[in-house]
Formats: structure tokens, sequence, C-alpha cells
């Protein structure tokens, strides 16, 4: 996890250029970068499951709200044109 907190601080703090993980087409991404995208991948994941707990009433969306509002908000800042193209490559337009 401290792996996967470290790529994330890089990007929240504007140390990394998540355009530098972003994918082009089919060509072989370097280890470090590839490891670099699981750690961001990792925390949108993690984002999305608590979004679906808080859609199915399994968690309690008002204390998500207070917790994780403002570090969503600026994940999501930092990350957005990452996201696009990554819904853009896999022809997926709705997910992450």
């Amino acid at each position: 996890m401290v792996a996967v907190r470290l790529v994330f601080r890089e990007v929240t703090e504007k140390r990394l250029d998540p355009a530098t993980l972003m994918r082009r087409g089919t060509e072989a991404i370097p280890k470090e970068i590839d490891e670099k995208r699981a750690g961001v991948v990792a925390i949108l994941n993690f984002f999305e499951e608590v979004a679906i707990a808080a859609r199915k009433g399994d968690a309690n969306e008002d204390r998500l709200f207070e917790f994780f509002d403002g570090i969503v908000r600026q994940t999501y800042a930092n990350l957005e044109e990452w996201i696009r193209h990554e819904r853009k490559v896999d022809n997926e337009p709705h997910y992450l």
C-alpha cells in the first residue's frame, strides 16, 4: 500500500505528470511506468468501490462525503485528462 500512496502523492502534489502514465495504443509500457499506472488505478478503484457502497446504501454517504470530498475532487482535477484518455483507449466511456 505504501507504493500506491507514494505514486498517488506524486500525482496530487504535481510532481508526476499523469500524461506520462498514459497508454499509447498497443505499445509496450516500461515496468516503472506500469507500476505507477497500477498505483493510480488502485486508488481510482478504491474511490469507485466507496461510491458503489454509498450508492447501494452499504456505507453512510454523508460521512464518506465529509471524509473524502476534498481528496476526490483533487484527484479528479489532477487525473481528469488521464481518465478521459483511458476511457478512449479502451472504448469504455463510462468506467473509472
